[in-house]
């Protein structure tokens, strides 16, 4: 009778190290913005960069741009280059299949050719968005500046190094053409 008793002990001892942990058990609950629970806290895997209030997978198509505190409609954002290169590129012409994405906090925006070129430049090959979705809300609306003030957003850059862009934001189109913002600067880098 003790066989059968330490022998069963030893049975449910092993089955129950055996089992897997169930996720739902641990102590975070949900974990949201591409978010996952890692020992115990939400966070962002390795292959994934901590944008702050949510994860975005590192690619080598992607540039981040981080500094966007106090503009209006942004926020930490990444932006992924569709682009196919000439294999000898000519100064100054758009590539039409060029396409680009951008990655926010509450999901991906796919931007087509319409309203995105890539040039191939001497001084450094540069890109131009008109009208791109806003971060903050992913659609591509007028941007509320301030009450009774809103303006669309065109985002320019240039390559300084393969692996940053020199960008700029200008405000277009404003509701009141004459407290039209001034252009705001940051950089976007690649990431990974």
């Amino acid at each position: 009778m003790k066989h059968i008793f330490a022998f069963a002990t030893a049975t449910l001892l092993w089955f129950a190290a055996c089992q897997p942990k169930d996720p739902y058990s641990l102590d975070c609950g949900y974990c949201p913005n591409n978010t996952q629970c890692l020992d115990g806290d939400c966070g962002c895997p390795p292959d994934h960069l901590d944008m702050g209030s949510w994860c975005m997978r590192k690619d080598s198509q992607t540039y981040v741009a981080f500094n966007m505190l106090g503009i209006p409609c942004f926020e930490p954002f990444g932006i992924r280059f569709n682009y196919t290169r000439p294999e000898q590129p000519v100064s100054g012409v758009a590539i039409p299949a060029s396409s680009y994405s951008l990655l926010c906090r509450s999901t991906v925006f796919i931007g087509g050719s319409a309203n995105f070129s890539y040039y191939a430049l001497p001084g450094g090959d540069s890109i131009q968005i008109y009208a791109p979705a806003l971060p903050t809300d992913n659609t591509p609306i007028r941007c509320q500046i301030k009450p009774g003030q809103s303006c669309l957003v065109y985002l320019s850059g240039r390559f300084t190094h393969p692996d940053s862009i020199r960008a700029t934001l200008r405000w277009v189109g404003c509701t009141d053409v004459a407290d039209t913002p001034s252009p705001v600067q940051f950089w976007l880098v690649r990431s990974k």
